[in-house]
């Protein structure tokens, strides 16, 4: 893979529900190894591009790729088998499967194409399941739900891994791992598109920020550029 081509990009990304257009034309790319913020106001599209990106709401114009390769248009199931991990707003647990079933359901090969991830290294990353394995899903906290969700997007063998509300709920103790774990998820060499509500955390986790209004991308820079711009940040986030 050259500089020039990132491992996802989407292009001029138009999508929404029905009668009711939400993406104005999105241009965002994630190169690989690379971690971008997805960032907005609540209601700008940030999870509808998410959705746009890996299959599960339909695009209306524009195109996403993978390596170069068009995406557009192919179901969720085939995007996530090329290599891209989601751990879905809402966490997403069933909750007649216990942890092991979980994270057995998702178990497959990453066919060389980035880090292997076994049951055996998901719960050296969250000790906590390993202790409720045997736990159905409506056992768990949000916490530990949370850590399943991203436990059972590794064990697909992910290259990106889109994490949408990573830590929305949670006690600032279980935040604090998640955002720990995620650091040393990206030192594997995952890359990571994230939306989160903890903007000192995002910025320091990620090398890239994006911000969604109104269904457009209004800024797209470096972290750092963005961190250190507190109007922008104020006009664009109001933080």
């Amino acid at each position: 893979m050259t500089a020039a081509q990132p491992l996802l990009a989407a292009v001029d990304v138009h999508a929404g529900y029905g009668q009711h257009p939400v993406l104005h034309g999105v241009d965002l790319a994630v190169a690989a190894g690379e971690s971008v913020a997805l960032l907005g106001r609540n209601g700008m599209g940030k999870t509808t591009t998410i959705r746009a990106l890996i299959g599960l709401t339909p695009i209306s114009g524009g195109s996403v790729q993978l390596d170069g390769q068009p995406v557009t248009g192919l179901p969720a199931h085939r995007i996530a088998r090329l290599g891209v991990g989601l751990v879905p707003e809402g966490r997403g647990i069933f909750p007649n499967l216990t942890v092991a079933e979980h994270l057995a359901v998702a178990a497959r090969s990453s066919g060389g194409r980035g880090p292997a991830w076994d049951r055996t290294a998901v719960l050296a990353l969250f000790p906590r399941l390993a202790e409720r394995l045997d736990h159905l899903g409506t056992q768990l906290s949000g916490g530990e739900q949370q850590m399943l969700a991203i436990g059972r997007a590794l064990m697909t063998g992910p290259r990106l891994l889109i994490l949408d509300e990573a830590t929305e709920g949670l006690a600032p103790r279980v935040r604090a791992e998640i955002w720990s774990v995620l650091a040393r998820i990206r030192g594997e060499g995952v890359a990571i598109l994230i939306v989160d509500r903890d903007l000192p955390q995002l910025l320091h986790l990620c090398d890239r920020a994006a911000i969604v209004v109104k269904g457009r991308i209004a800024f797209q820079g470096t972290a750092a550029a963005l961190a250190a711009d507190r109007a922008m940040q104020q006009r664009w986030l109001g933080v």
